[in-house]
């Protein structure tokens, strides 16, 4: 296992609302069983297309939950990850990012978020679109 597991970026310009909006979620630096010894930089990569279009309503929390949710069934591993959402206008204008650390506990079943920024729209006007970025540790 590598000390340091990214994901890359992932669902540039998701429209939110779009049926069908996919984010696409690479694990990598964790072997199959678990040594590290395989696959690029010492692991295997895993990857998985997450169905955006499932959350009933595409809010802030509901979508880094449901990432949360889904980026557990990546792995066997306690892991904590950290999720960083860039808000965009139709104009491709940053609005404003929201950011969360999430701790997920595989064992007892269950995540845990917490050290969340979000998202002020009544600041900052209802968003377009976003991108998602994932880091795994």
């Amino acid at each position: 296992m590598t000390d340091k597991s990214t994901i890359e970026r992932v669902s540039r310009r998701q429209v939110i609302g779009v049926v069908g909006a996919t984010a696409v979620v690479s694990l990598s630096g964790c072997s199959d069983d678990g040594d590290g010894a395989s696959g690029p930089n010492g692991g295997a990569s895993n990857q998985k297309r997450i169905e955006l279009s499932n959350i009933e309503h595409k809010t802030e929390a509901n979508v880094l939950h449901y990432l949360a949710g889904e980026a557990t069934n990546l792995t066997d591993r306690d892991l904590k990850f950290q999720v960083r959402i860039d808000w965009f206008d139709s104009d491709d204008t940053l609005l404003g990012e929201s950011f969360t650390q999430i701790r997920a506990d595989i064992e007892a079943g269950q995540t845990r978020v917490w050290d969340s920024t979000y998202y002020n729209e009544r600041e900052h006007g209802p968003p377009d679109h976003y991108e998602i970025e994932v880091h795994i540790y």
